[in-house]
């Protein structure tokens, strides 16, 4: 950016993208100790002359340990997952309340609400509102994102009956916060409309944390790309999209997901594999990171 060979507009599209990349991969439960070596290696990778699309690619391209999880893997992690004791849960409200604000809501001034209670003791109220299996609900559902939100009345609001909560000054119809206005115009606060709050709100981070969106004419120029390294690479060689291959390593491309990786042992090429068949990548971008591991072993 700095050397003028990215315009602003990517640079930001690329720094949102590694956000989502990283948010995503928390919300997941994908370890992230080896986060420096992916983006160490994206790096070299990059095509300095495509540096977005490239970036969007090479994203796409990830895989195992190291992906970028898409959108239904995202949902079904997103929708379940323990957001009240989540270490980015101020990040994460904090992007769920501004998104698409132009008047900025500095979260620090509320507390966080569980809108049905966290005392396990729940009132007959609450019991009543639940229904039959009002512990099991307690039990599932308490700190998903769909029981959350933010309130200046914490103390207030406390264990009330949901229908106090929506009611009483402070309460959900009386809030400027935006996660309140749909609890708001609710009558009763039991799984199904749980359930419906936590799809709503999912369906609001995938916007807000997308996956690499790649054009007709990007898509065009990832096949070009592909269509011009050739189905036998052997190192030292740099290509755009692969990397950097090591002297001493080969890879091959049998098909359209088969990338078999090849290491010179005394001027003979050996196959990566076991007695049964032959290992092999199922993109150039992993292949080109998994010789790259071999070179130092």
């Amino acid at each position: 950016y700095e050397s003028l060979r990215l315009s602003r507009n990517d640079f930001i599209a690329i720094l949102k993208l590694i956000e989502s990349y990283v948010f995503r991969r928390l919300a997941c439960g994908i370890p992230t100790h080896g986060l420096n070596k992916v983006f160490a290696t994206l790096a070299k990778e990059i095509d300095k002359d495509h540096y977005l699309e490239s970036v969007q690619v090479l994203f796409l391209q990830r895989s195992a340990g190291s992906r970028f999880p898409r959108d239904e893997e995202f949902r079904a992690a997103f929708v379940v997952k323990d957001m009240y004791n989540f270490r980015n849960r101020h990040y994460l409200l904090k992007k769920l309340e501004n998104d698409g604000r132009k008047e900025y809501v500095n979260i620090d001034e509320y507390t966080i609400e569980h809108v049905m209670p966290q005392n396990e003791h729940l009132s007959l109220d609450w019991q009543e509102e639940l229904g039959p299996d009002w512990q099991g609900v307690h039990e599932r559902y308490l700190h998903t994102i769909g029981n959350l939100t933010l309130t200046g009345y914490n103390s207030r609001l406390s264990d009330r009956p949901f229908s106090e909560k929506r009611e009483i000054e402070g309460g959900f119809k009386d809030s400027p916060i935006r996660l309140n206005k749909s609890l708001a115009k609710l009558e009763h606060w039991n799984r199904e409309e749980i359930e419906r709050r936590v799809q709503q709100i999912a369906d609001l981070a995938i916007g807000i944390w997308p996956t690499p969106g790649l054009s007709l004419e990007q898509a065009n120029w990832h096949q070009k790309l592909m269509h011009q390294i050739p189905l036998e690479v052997e190192g030292p060689i740099q290509l755009p999209v692969v990397g950097s291959i090591p002297p001493g390593f080969k890879i091959i491309r049998r098909s359209e997901k088969r990338f078999y990786l090849y290491r010179q042992i005394e001027n003979e090429w050996i196959q990566y594999g076991d007695r049964k068949k032959g290992w092999y990548a199922v993109s150039w971008a992993w292949a080109g990171e998994w010789v790259r591991d071999r070179k130092s072993t």
